[in-house]
């Protein structure tokens, strides 16, 4: 697996065997040497996204939701998404926890307390 792992990284460049290595092969994997190819360019910095974040009571996350409508006219054509977690208390018992996970998954299957 490892073999042909490095086979189709020198085959598509993105790396390569060093002069004076040995030819790619389990028997001879203590001495193969490589390296990125010289003439690869780096690749080009990707921008972080831009961030708000806070950690919102109930009432709060209500009062962003009835500003969504605002927030998509603002956010239009930039990419908007939002990043959401649910935050329950470690001694919350197992039943709210099954409870909410109930109710979050009708929204997204990928909302889940664990």
């Amino acid at each position: 697996l490892l073999r042909e792992g490095i086979d189709n990284a020198v085959v598509s460049r993105w790396l390569e065997v060093t002069e004076g290595s040995t030819t790619v092969g389990a028997e001879h994997a203590s001495s193969l040497t490589l390296r990125r190819p010289k003439d690869t360019p780096e690749p080009e910095p990707q921008p972080e996204p831009l961030v708000a974040q806070a950690l919102l009571e109930p009432d709060c996350l209500q009062d962003l939701v009835e500003r969504l409508p605002e927030l998509l006219s603002a956010g239009a054509g930039c990419g908007l998404k939002f990043r959401v977690g649910v935050v329950l208390s470690e001694d919350a018992p197992d039943e709210a926890r099954e409870a909410l996970n109930d109710v979050l998954k009708q929204v997204s299957e990928d909302l889940k307390v664990e």
